[in-house]
């Protein structure tokens, strides 16, 4: 029942962004963060001017060590399979524009954890 809404940069055509935009998906062309994605910055603040004060994001693992240094609060689902030699889920939070001291990292406070069917959802608030 939430609206639906793509964040992309301006590298996207604007054909396709119609096509998503006839669906009722409300596009933003935001800008990169000079690799072709979309500046988490950027995307965050427009979100903020909107009163969006969560955000689902689904995605591997370079998009979730994008968001590690913006974020407070953070809900993880696990799912119970093992994969080998398979993407880590948080990538390098440490590399590039998300560069943080060598003795930094994340940990959660206040941590908690459910069985949500097979999956298990971790809660906690980011320390960074």
């Amino acid at each position: 029942e939430a609206p639906t809404i793509l964040a992309t940069t301006g590298s996207a055509s604007q054909k396709r962004i119609e096509e998503f935009e006839k669906r009722g998906i409300e596009v933003w062309v935001l800008k990169s963060n000079g690799n072709g994605r979309v500046d988490v910055e950027d995307l965050l603040k427009e979100a903020g001017r909107r009163e969006i004060t969560s955000i689902l994001v689904e995605g591997g693992a370079e998009i979730f060590a994008a968001f590690l240094p913006f974020g407070d609060k953070l809900l993880y689902f696990i799912a119970p399979k093992i994969y080998g030699n398979g993407t880590p889920a948080f990538g390098d939070p440490l590399s590039g524009q998300n560069r943080m001291s060598a003795s930094g990292g994340y940990s959660l406070s206040q941590c908690r954890w459910e069985q949500v069917g097979e999956d298990l959802l971790v809660e906690g608030y980011l320390k960074k």
